[in-house]
């Protein structure tokens, strides 16, 4: 009787092992697609290699059936990607509408056939699923701070220096509203490496003209606690203490020599602290990751 007893225990423990690795692992193999719905085919400006159209991404990573869709531009061979798209898509679960809305730029997706010429499209691919073949998923689900709630993760292509951004949201499906919260943009994010609690993004306006962020996930939220400012060679590191940014060291860095070498160095104490608002001021900051 003992001996039948764990043989059905380990059986149960099988079955319940099976069941959520197979779940896990379909997750993870889930595709991701996009299908164009509509399309308008006569512009309405002067860009020709434009068109109006509404269209379907899915949004792989949960148990419940996730997709984006809405009007959006379409441009042709563009920064190089042959199509990518731009405008304003909605987040859908299960066929309803959660209400919220995601502003997309440079969107890439899976290229199709398409008249070099006049830029249209054959109406055989309307409704038809393109898978993504690389890596890049546009829309995914993951828990990327390892709080074990998922993030919303939208990429572009095309972006600094031609560079791929991620922006992560976070996202309270029982909240209320808006329930995507809190984008934090990654330039170059790094998806296979999970969890990540420190990010940081670099962005660059020609040589020696660079900013560096470095984002904290504190309390199931990333937040800038880091940044680095550079101008004409000169760079000056501030870091967030209570609600004020405070210089905590400048620097100029010569690289002459082929080496980076930092001269004039000089150290802060809290003689350099400012509040946000005189903050985004006095430094050429992008307001929307100082919350």
């Amino acid at each position: 009787m003992v001996l039948t007893l764990k043989r059905i225990k380990s059986l149960i423990c099988f079955i319940v092992i099976f069941f959520f690795g197979t779940i896990s692992l379909s997750w993870g193999l889930e595709e991701s697609y996009w299908k164009l719905l509509k399309i308008i085919e006569k512009n309405t400006d002067e860009v020709i290699n434009k068109k109006k159209a509404f269209i379907k991404v899915s949004v792989p990573g949960k148990s419940s059936n996730y997709h984006v869709m809405g009007w959006v531009d379409i441009y042709f061979n563009e920064c190089p990607y042959n199509m990518i798209a731009s405008g304003e898509l909605r987040l859908i679960k299960e066929g309803k509408d959660t209400g919220e809305l995601i502003s997309v730029k440079n969107l890439p997706l899976e290229p199709i056939e398409f008249d070099n010429k006049n830029f249209t499209i054959n109406d055989k691919f309307l409704g038809k699923k393109n898978i993504y073949k690389d890596e890049l998923k546009p829309f995914i689900w993951l828990d990327i701070d390892g709080d074990e709630l998922d993030e919303l993760i939208y990429s572009s292509v095309c972006g600094n220096r031609f560079s791929t951004h991620s922006t992560i949201f976070e996202y309270d499906e029982y909240g209320g509203s808006p329930k995507l919260f809190n984008p934090t943009e990654i330039r170059d994010l790094d998806l296979s490496k999970t969890p990540q609690r420190e990010l940081t993004s670099h962005g660059s306006a020609g040589a020696c003209h660079n900013v560096l962020q470095t984002f904290l996930s504190i309390n199931s939220k990333y937040v800038l606690t880091k940044f680095l400012y550079q101008e004409d060679c000169f760079n000056q590191e501030f870091e967030l203490v209570g609600d004020k940014w405070c210089l905590k060291k400048s620097y100029n860095v010569d690289t002459t020599s082929g080496k980076y070498v930092e001269k004039n160095i000089k150290f802060f104490s809290e003689d350099k602290c400012y509040l946000k608002e005189e903050f985004l001021l006095k430094y050429k900051v992008d307001s929307k990751h100082f919350q």
